[in-house]
């Protein structure tokens, strides 16, 4: 079922603060500026499928973002795929920048901060994967955020013209040729990524599913307080030095990995109602931290702000 938000239905005072909401609605909480002031304009067209989302932009110049404050509100993890039609963009994540054209495209994390900047306007095709199905497919995905799929390269040509088809006709689609249809489309964008040149990639298939287990793990034992080092590698099937090794290779440590997972989950339970009747030092034992003063500094550090101001805020 496809949903439409367009400005035109609001006063313009008041459309830049529609296209923020709706930007929310459709896909998670963002920050989106704009320089165009009351006269911006901009309109989504969003399909909803069984697995994957899709949707046509068309706006003014703006600026979206995504900060660490914005990730506590809502940290369901999924890649996005921003595929230029008219207008170039820039996208920034993990200190890469993607600058992209018409023909080209680039995927990015939603667990992670990003930007995307665009001064001439929006006007881009973007879909929302589930997070597992890429990785399944492609187990060094998030080594590949913000990095430039050429379009001139003949296999990502096809797939991005293909991809463009497939988002005209899903919708009107049966239940079962739209389950097919998703599964290609996954599997166009797994083979284009598949083309940045190995020499590129920070870590090799076998590494990046060692690293993918590591990380799974992590996040399903985070209140654990005997998650360390010799846990995690045992379950992994790696050795304390390679799992050091990996997660370094990726651009952390594994004790900030962990570290960072906790206060994730920590701010998603400061801004749950459903948390409400716990103390904040309730939350921090809860994953896992039970050194008050340092899950305080450490909380600020990562989101700028205290746990007692951040869930003031929310």
């Amino acid at each position: 079922m496809q949903t439409k938000f367009d400005t035109a239905q609001v006063a313009h005072s008041e459309r830049l603060a529609y296209w923020q909401d709706a930007a929310c609605d459709a896909y998670l909480p963002i920050a989106c500026k704009s320089k165009a002031g009351t006269a911006f304009h901009g309109r989504i067209a969003l399909t909803r499928l069984s697995r994957l989302n899709l949707s046509v932009i068309n706006a003014s110049q703006q600026t979206v973002s995504r900060d660490r404050s914005l990730i506590a509100r809502n940290a369901d993890p999924f890649f996005m795929v921003s595929v230029p039609i008219g207008l170039s963009c820039k996208l920034s994540q993990q200190g890469r920048e993607a600058l992209l054209s018409p023909g080209d495209f680039a995927i990015y994390s939603t667990t992670e901060p990003y930007q995307l900047d665009c001064p001439e306007g929006v006007n881009q095709l973007v879909f929302q994967l589930p997070y597992d199905d890429l990785l399944a497919r492609l187990p060094n995905a998030e080594a590949l955020t913000a990095r430039r799929v050429d379009g001139q390269n003949p296999l990502n040509r096809m797939a991005y013209a293909h991809l463009r088809q497939y988002a005209a006709v899903l919708e009107g689609q049966t239940t079962q040729v739209q389950h097919l249809l998703q599964d290609t489309v996954l599997d166009l964008i797994a083979a284009s990524l598949a083309t940045i040149h190995p020499a590129q990639h920070e870590l090799s298939r076998p590494q990046a599913m060692s690293l993918m287990r590591a990380k799974q793990f992590i996040r399903t034992n985070l209140g654990d307080y005997d998650l360390d080092p010799t846990r995690v590698a045992t379950a992994t099937g790696v050795s304390r030095r390679s799992l050091r090794r990996l997660f370094a290779e990726s651009g952390t440590s594994l004790s900030t990995y962990i570290r960072d997972a906790r206060l994730d989950r920590a701010a998603e339970d400061l801004r749950s109602p459903l948390c409400v009747n716990l103390s904040i030092s309730e939350i921090a034992v809860k994953w896992g931290m039970d050194n008050f003063p340092h899950f305080t500094r450490c909380f600020k550090a990562r989101f700028g702000v205290t746990p007692t101001a951040f869930r003031a805020q929310n």
